[in-house]
């Protein structure tokens, strides 16, 4: 699970000069403003439990299709007060070829996120940095990360286990989704994850059952 506890302003020191100490009244106020963080830090930890259980109970039950299969929804992400969950709900999901999977943000996230498959691939980068006659580099979100792929995008776009699938940046508010059809897929877990949260631990796992 990631989770990423807002700082609260003002909790941190001033900066100083390089070089600089600070005048004793200076030193004070950053002990105690430091102390202060730090007690609101463990505060917002310990409610760590309780957001979870917060996040897990919007969790929607999949739906029968009148052809059989299912359908699945996973909501991205979870902020409450000072914590962000940086997580898919749920994280595992068993599946069946056929059945189609909707990925949302979640009502409260207020992060972007991506639903990637990597399928054995290098993942795209975050950044491209672009030279200028002068001054430094201009930085771009990488196109693989910010746009869908395949692209365009096309509903019933069946998943397998060969090349990237990535739905691109998927930015608050919440909107209509990124949607894939189970294919004829072997039997197993099928894993993604987010490609701007991966390193915190949003990571999920469709498992394909036989059909």
């Amino acid at each position: 699970m990631g989770l990423l506890p807002h700082p609260r302003a003002g909790a941190l020191p001033p900066p100083c000069t390089p070089g600089a100490r600070p005048r004793p009244k200076e030193r004070g106020f950053s002990l105690a403003s430091k102390a202060q963080g730090n007690r609101e830090m463990a505060q917002a930890l310990a409610s760590v439990p309780a957001v979870r259980k917060a996040a897990e109970q919007q969790i929607m039950p999949p739906v029968e299709n009148p052809d059989g299969t299912m359908t699945h929804t996973i909501l991205l992400g979870y902020h409450q007060g000072q914590i962000d969950l940086m997580q898919f709900f749920p994280d595992k999901t068993i599946v069946h070829p056929g059945d189609t999977v909707t990925w949302k943000l979640s009502e409260t996230n207020d992060a972007p996120h991506t639903v990637t498959f990597l399928n054995g691939e290098p993942a795209p980068g975050l950044f491209v940095a672009v030279p200028q006659p002068s001054g430094p580099p201009l930085l771009y979100v990488d196109p693989g990360t910010l746009y869908p792929s395949p692209f365009p995008p096309q509903p019933g776009t069946e998943l397998t286990r060969s090349g990237i699938y990535n739905s691109g940046l998927m930015v608050p508010p919440p909107d209509n989704g990124y949607t894939l059809v189970i294919g004829d897929m072997k039997p197993g877990p099928e894993p993604y994850l987010c490609l701007l949260h991966d390193e915190s631990g949003m990571v999920g796992t469709l498992i394909v059952l036989p059909k």
